[in-house]
């Protein structure tokens, strides 16, 4: 069963989103400009968890693993 995320939980990821968002963000930035690899494969899992946390935030519900590894798939 799928827990609902209501009230501050709710503003809390998409606080978490907004914060992961950034750091992928300037994590591809700073990997552009200072030619560093490690960082440009990180960065993009950032952003991918970021993007995971705003799905949370609209839908006001936990992701089961199945929706978080393939949103494609789900309707």
């Amino acid at each position: 069963m799928r827990r609902k995320v209501i009230g501050l939980n709710r503003s809390f990821a998409l606080f978490l989103a907004i914060v992961w968002c950034a750091a992928g963000t300037a994590g591809i930035a700073v990997a552009i400009l200072d030619r560093r690899p490690l960082l440009a494969l990180a960065s993009p899992f950032a952003l991918f968890y970021g993007v995971a946390w705003f799905r949370v935030s609209r839908r006001s519900k936990l992701l089961t693993w199945r929706e978080f590894m393939m949103p494609w798939r789900m309707r």
